[in-house]
């Protein structure tokens, strides 16, 4: 019995004297009651941060499909944490078996579910975007009267040219708070990152991004040019309610309604 609960105490912390969960509770308590309750509470935070962590990826996994235009980021994240809740139950069964019901088998378990659950919330906390401890808040990206609006092409300039979309043939354009922009080519999902100030200044980070569907060569066309109009605008006005994106030099633009 004293080799079964050896064995399991090897599986489940890697070598006996390793510093997990238990070993943690026991060197604070003074007898198994309060070693056990002392598992129990941290069984009880790892759980809280593991699923926070998640909710935060979900949410992120969430946007990704929303930028992208796709539902896959959001089911695989879902596939994978359903994955590990099942390896977690099954290896910490396997490890409260290996003890034979000896003497403490109960906190083996708890301390496998523990040690399992932290590594799954720092792996899912590494994948995390960074963020600087203590930094404000940046400034919105976009002024209040241009965020979170659907706009619809109306027009397209180019080098002093209109271009005529083909029959049936849409684009829109949405900037959130934070500059991030979404929407729709003539054939593609698109997104990138702008700024945009009071003063009518409009700067792009770096190329726009767009899903890679392939149509007809004359909405293939057309969604090129809309692209190269839109990302080489370097300024913004509101013209009778519509929004103007244009560039400084070159005579082209793109034209939105809401």
């Amino acid at each position: 019995m004293r080799t079964a609960a050896m064995l399991a105490m090897i599986l489940c912390c890697g070598v006996a004297n390793a510093e997990t969960a238990l070993n943690e509770c026991w060197r604070q308590s003074a007898n198994h009651q309060e070693a056990s309750a002392c598992l129990r509470s941290e069984s009880n935070k790892t759980e809280a941060a593991l699923a926070q962590a998640a909710r935060a990826m979900r949410a992120e996994m969430a946007r990704l499909d929303s930028v992208t235009g796709r539902n896959g980021a959001v089911d695989a994240f879902d596939a994978s944490q359903a994955a590990f809740e099942q390896y977690r139950e099954r290896t910490c069964a396997w490890i409260a078996a290996a003890a034979a019901g000896g003497s403490g088998t109960g906190d083996m378990a708890i301390d496998c579910m523990i040690r399992l659950t932290r590594q799954r919330t720092a792996e899912l906390e590494a994948q995390m975007p960074e963020r600087e401890a203590g930094a404000e808040p940046a400034a919105p990206a976009v002024p209040a009267v241009l965020s979170n609006v659907d706009w619809h092409l109306s027009a397209l300039e180019e080098a002093g040219v209109p271009i005529a979309l083909p029959q049936g043939a849409t684009a829109t354009f949405r900037l959130g708070a934070d500059g991030r922009v979404t929407g729709r080519a003539p054939i593609n999902a698109y997104f990138g990152e702008a700024k945009l100030d009071a003063d009518g200044d409009l700067s792009w980070k770096g190329p726009m991004g767009s899903t890679q569907m392939a149509g007809p060569p004359e909405l293939m066309d057309a969604e090129a040019a809309y692209f190269r109009i839109v990302q080489g605008s370097s300024r913004w006005r509101l013209v009778e309610g519509e929004l103007m994106l244009e560039s400084v030099e070159g005579g082209s633009s793109a034209r939105f309604r809401q």
